[in-house]
């Protein structure tokens, strides 16, 4: 192994650690994101339990000509009633957030799989997409039709 090899070697190793430090450091607020995420979901869907309380607007007329609900509440009732498929499917930033921090993560823990891969010997990493191309040349045949 040459010296510019070791240099390259040692560099990749202190990548794959970085890397995985900062995994480690962003599973708290990872955790933290999703609670919030979760947190907001089921207050989203309560609030839409509520307001679906009333399945027509004549409901809704009713019970505010007979003050049981307020003009505020009134307005979003009738909101609800013609957006409901689109407000169900709204998500918060909280939920955002969260699926941006896991897709960042994954993305780290990829570099870090293919830097591991890298540190491999040639001899190894050609046996392993040897197996990796005959898997998918089984998967491709089952699929069409074919045995395995």
């Amino acid at each position: 192994m040459t010296e510019h090899e070791k240099q390259q070697r040692t560099a990749l190793r202190q990548e794959i650690r970085a890397r995985k430090l900062v995994v480690k450091r962003l599973e708290h607020p990872l955790a933290l994101a999703r609670a919030a995420g979760e947190k907001k979901k089921a207050e989203r869907e309560a609030r839409l339990e509520a307001l679906g309380e009333y399945k027509t607007f004549n409901d809704a007329q009713e019970a505010y000509g007979f003050g049981m609900i307020t003009e505020t509440e009134f307005d979003q009732i009738v909101d609800f009633l013609e957006n409901k498929e689109q407000m169900k499917s709204v998500r918060s930033p909280e939920e955002h957030a969260a699926d941006i921090l896991q897709e960042y993560i994954i993305g780290l823990e990829r570099e870090i799989a293919s830097f591991e891969f890298d540190m491999l010997p040639q001899k190894e990493q050609k046996r392993i997409r040897q197996q990796n191309f005959e898997l998918l040349e089984r998967r491709k045949k089952r699929m069409s039709g074919g045995t395995i």
